[in-house]
């Protein structure tokens, strides 16, 4: 059931909305959107985002132009989604610039164009989005939308993984592993391996059994100590 905390907290959030509150009528969506103190209504949550959006709300446009990306509560337009991506992005909304940039790497029957989809990412990445640093160091050792760049690849991977970004954590490791970008040191990428597994990357518990069979004991006892020391200063923030 619904927590009676939530649904006091939704019901005055309502009444704000109700009586023109900006921020409240974006809020209500939120709420709307994953069923908190509310029924769960993507629907009804698009429909609060309108709202808020008609008022120039930077971040109901980001919901709105991800909605349309994905079809929740409206459904999927590429060119709407682009459209309303780009008018937040345009704001300086790093989440929505991120979005824009995988739309236009995607392939879909938006206009696809990978350099400026590429362009995005890497404006949300400069404004410390960890999951845009992370796909910055993926489109850099991919070549895609920009230069085949192993060395730069590495350098938004440790980006990503400073913030405690689970899958920036793993790819900085397999960078150790295999001396792609970064000199290879095997155990630096078992420490990563082992940060981004605790922060629930399921897929590094292979890359880490792989990684821990090459080292012997005292590596990696200094592994998990390098691992313990950088967890003391990344203290996981409270839910």
């Amino acid at each position: 059931g619904v927590e009676p905390d939530a649904e006091a907290v939704a019901k005055w959030t309502r009444l704000a909305a109700e009586q023109g509150h900006l921020e409240s009528i974006f809020q209500v969506g939120e709420q709307y959107f994953e069923g908190d103190g509310v029924s769960k209504s993507r629907t009804e949550a698009v429909k609060w985002w309108f709202e808020a959006a008609s008022r120039e709300h930077t971040g109901a446009r980001a919901r709105i132009g991800a909605c349309y990306s994905r079809g929740q509560g409206v459904p999927r337009d590429p060119k709407e989604a682009e459209r309303w991506l780009t008018l937040a992005a345009d704001q300086g909304h790093t989440r929505a610039q991120l979005d824009l940039g995988k739309l236009l790497l995607s392939g879909s029957e938006a206009t696809t164009d990978p350099r400026r989809g590429a362009d995005w990412i890497l404006l949300a990445a400069e404004g410390g989005h960890p999951v845009a640093q992370r796909e910055m160091g993926l489109l850099y050792a991919q070549g895609i939308g920009v230069r085949k760049q192993i060395g730069l690849a590495a350098s938004w991977f440790r980006k990503a993984a400073e913030q405690d970004d689970a899958q920036g954590q793993l790819a900085l490791g397999d960078a150790y592993a295999w001396g792609k970008g970064v000199v290879k040191d095997l155990v630096q990428a078992h420490m990563r391996m082992s940060l981004s597994e605790a922060a629930g990357e399921r897929l590094a518990r292979k890359h880490l059994a792989d990684a821990g069979a090459q080292l012997d004991r005292h590596q990696l006892d200094e592994a998990r100590q390098l691992a313990r020391e950088w967890r003391a200063k990344h203290p996981v923030a409270p839910d």
